[in-house]
């Protein structure tokens, strides 16, 4: 029987793709997502499938929202006799916390040049290694310990602080906002403490990117849950379930995006990521646009590589 494992060790897998239109670059894509190095137990196999799926779907996103509006503004600034843009949308990850059997990480994406500013947008994953299953975040408070309170609290107090201070500044009727774009889906593990943060614009301008509220672990706070507490896989409704197929990464994934909704700026971008990864339960295969001497396409592709 195989040891569980305690830290994952995982290198980054990367893809490019560019498109162009009538030859001249129009949109450029990069993806860094994590790969568990080797993958030679089922959870490491399952948590590469994962970022796979990922990876594609971000690909998908890119080409079928992305690349139209890129096509767009650059036969717009053709005819205009402006410079021709070249769009950019990238995809990486960070390794937040990797001991005793918890993995912990945030993905973010970011696109620049479609609305003169950059957006990104975030996604955290806690896994456990023993299950292989994501953890919770209810599982690192007691149960009916009024966790959500907590946070709540933490991430007024800090507010308050940083308005203060005079080194942030957050929407008028941030109370409200905090409660309203609340998603226990959006936290990871650091060494300090728990952190959770908020989607870009949801309570706060653009200038502060994403807020990002830590509760450190101890009396009051998170605590990391005992192995033995996390053997046994989450059931599927509980947000958790086998990761395996691309339903589960959508059910994943939506609920971030949803948040976005408020922003109207931002609601069509979130929802049309969110359809790219539905329509991924449908396709098995990333395909390319029809080619035309006018059609946008995708010029070269750099496959998944450690």
């Amino acid at each position: 029987m195989n040891e569980p494992l305690t830290q994952l060790h995982a290198e980054a897998m990367t893809a490019e793709r560019e498109w162009t239109v009538e030859e001249i670059p129009v949109l450029s894509a990069s993806i860094s997502l994590p790969e568990p190095v080797p993958a030679a137990d089922k959870v490491s196999r399952r948590i590469r499938r994962y970022y796979q799926l990922q990876c594609r779907s971000f690909l998908r996103y890119c080409e079928t929202y992305l690349l139209p509006a890129a096509a767009e503004e650059y036969r717009a600034a053709l005819a205009a006799s402006l410079p021709l843009p070249h769009f950019r949308a990238e995809l990486t990850y960070q390794v937040t916390y990797n001991d005793g059997g918890l993995w912990s990480l945030y993905t973010q994406s970011r696109e620049s040049g479609f609305s003169g500013r950059p957006t990104l947008l975030r996604h955290g994953d806690t896994w456990d290694l023993t299950s292989g299953y994501p953890v919770p975040l209810s599982a690192f408070f007691p149960r009916r310990s009024g966790w959500k309170r907590r946070l709540m609290e933490a991430a007024e107090a800090e507010i308050q602080r940083q308005e203060t201070a005079g080194i942030s500044r957050y929407h008028e009727g941030v109370r409200r906002l905090l409660r309203r774009h609340f998603n226990p889906q959006n936290f990871y593990l650091t060494a300090e403490g728990l952190s959770f943060f908020y989607p870009m614009y949801a309570i706060a301008p653009a200038m502060e990117g994403i807020p990002v509220f830590t509760l450190p672990y101890g009396q009051g706070g998170p605590a990391l849950p005992a192995r033995d507490a996390r053997r046994d896989p989450p059931p599927a409704t509980s947000g958790g379930g086998s990761l395996s197929g691309r339903g589960a990464y959508l059910r994943r994934v939506s609920p971030p995006l949803a948040a976005l909704a408020t922003s109207p700026l931002r609601a069509s971008s979130a929802s049309r990521l969110g359809n790219t990864i539905s329509a991924l339960n449908r396709s098995e295969r990333f395909q390319t646009r029809g080619a035309s001497s006018t059609a946008p396409r995708a010029t070269h592709t750099t496959a998944m590589q450690a």
